[in-house]
């Protein structure tokens, strides 16, 4: 499984985004996005929308890149090249200075 935290843009933290997640899951065999909102009183993240179980398609996954995404961040753009050719994000060769973390 590879996940990849990428920086909201103005339309993601309008929707209350402060951060986004994707990835693939190697042995479901599906890619997949979480976003989360601020932490609760507990500490924890507050999930706000994501694909569940099921996962998403390639497509769908680049749609919400480029939704809620910085695009202006080089990162962001390494990392939804790598899922448009069905590759593993995490092998992205992410730049220095990119908010993009990648695990």
């Amino acid at each position: 499984m590879s996940r990849c935290i990428l920086p909201v843009n103005e339309t993601g933290k309008f929707c209350g985004i402060v951060e986004l997640v994707v990835g693939l899951d190697g042995p479901m065999g599906h890619w997949f996005y979480q976003c989360y909102g601020p932490e609760d009183e507990d500490g924890e993240p507050t999930f706000i929308e994501g694909d569940g179980l099921s996962g998403c398609s390639r497509n769908d996954l680049l749609r919400i890149i480029q939704k809620y995404a910085d695009s202006d961040d080089s990162g962001v753009t390494r990392v939804a090249t790598q899922i448009a050719l069905d590759l593993d994000p995490k092998d992205a060769r992410i730049p220095k200075g990119s908010f993009v973390h990648c695990f």
